[in-house]
């Protein structure tokens, strides 16, 4: 991904199969930026009337521009951490519906996101999790992250990312040997995460 400045995407713009650009016709400084983006494979010399597919027009965004975002998915969680903030195993702050969710990941594909961290309570609750899934991957966001506690990261998870296309890194909450349960307030805590 690049930002540019303001004539370079213009000129860019341009770069669209319709216009016709002479590069004798260019400022001096636009004919090296379209050299230099040529050069770079980020356009090329279209053949005759061959104009930009849907997914390569250029977008823009009436936001300030973020490429990921950290979300969390549900205030619900499967433990009962002693230093909870968020009271996750009574859902005190709650989870947004699956509506509300699935207005979420639309108006984060419409705000130009690449990417999400998701985190909660304990992400991996959800029942909707692979659907909440599924629709960022149809609007082109990628899981970049999952902060977990690790009792339900097993081989189906993972399975279920990877034919999705999806490799996100696993930041597991974990207290220490001998520490965890006591911690995380639920026998076997330590075990499922040190599995994961």
């Amino acid at each position: 991904m690049q930002f540019l400045a303001k004539n370079g995407y213009l000129l860019l713009l341009r770069c669209d199969g319709a216009h016709e650009i002479d590069p004798e016709q260019l400022p001096e400084a636009e004919r090296k930026m379209l050299d230099r983006i040529l050069e770079q494979g980020i356009v090329r010399k279209a053949r005759f009337a061959e104009l930009l597919k849907p997914e390569q027009e250029y977008q823009t965004y009436p936001t300030g521009y973020r490429s990921e975002v950290h979300w969390s998915i549900t205030g619900a969680c499967n433990l009962k951490c002693r230093h909870c903030f968020m009271s996750a195993p009574h859902a005190k702050h709650g989870s947004p519906s699956h509506e509300q969710i699935m207005a979420i990941v639309d108006q984060l594909a419409e705000c130009g996101i690449f990417r999400a961290g998701l985190t909660g309570g304990e992400p991996l609750i959800r029942g909707d999790f692979w659907e909440i899934a599924d629709a960022l991957k149809e609007r082109g966001i990628g899981i970049s992250i999952i902060y977990t506690n690790g009792w339900l990261v097993d081989e189906a998870l993972l399975d279920g990312l990877e034919i999705r296309g999806f490799h996100p890194a696993f930041q597991l909450s974990f207290d220490g040997i001998g520490w965890h349960d006591f911690l995380r307030g639920v026998p076997g805590a330590e075990g499922r995460t040190v599995k994961a």
